[in-house]
């Protein structure tokens, strides 16, 4: 456990102090990489490398998650991410339509036990409402409608 914080404080001083620790960034860049690939490298399952995966793992994820939640309500005038705030919401109209779902049947014999299964396709009606939100940014107060549809 010693040698992931040391490897994760040196990651760290290297990307945010590398002017203070005086190394270029190709210098910062290289010892980055050679990190990752002795880390990474498959015949070198120590403990400590299992340890380093994982948070390397959990650490992407909660990164994309943050990435893909920001992105999708940042404003589109300001662009200033988890900004978006919901004043109303319209219901615009209502309509049927389709939707393949995989049904599977399970066989039975006389005395109850499963003797297998099978499965198939088959269309199913819904129905799909569309809704006008109408959201406001929380940074500069701009105002915009988006038109969503969802299955009820």
């Amino acid at each position: 456990m010693v040698k992931i914080s040391k490897i994760f404080f040196m990651l760290i001083s290297i990307l945010i102090l590398n002017q203070t620790i005086f190394i270029s960034s190709v210098q910062a860049e290289n010892i980055i990489v050679d990190t990752f690939i002795q880390v990474l490298d498959p015949t070198n399952m120590t403990p400590n490398n299992v340890y380093i995966r994982f948070f390397l793992v959990v650490s992407l994820l909660i990164i994309s998650l943050v990435v893909y939640m920001g992105f999708n309500t940042k404003c589109p005038s300001c662009k200033k991410w988890f900004s978006e705030k919901l004043d109303s919401k319209q219901e615009i109209g209502r309509h049927k339509s389709y939707k393949t779902v995989n049904e599977k049947t399970i066989h039975k014999n006389k005395k109850g036990e499963v003797t297998g299964s099978s499965e198939k396709k088959k269309d199913v009606e819904i129905t799909l409402v569309e809704y006008r939100k109408f959201l406001k940014c929380k940074k500069c107060q701009y105002e915009w409608t988006t038109i969503v549809e969802s299955e009820i």
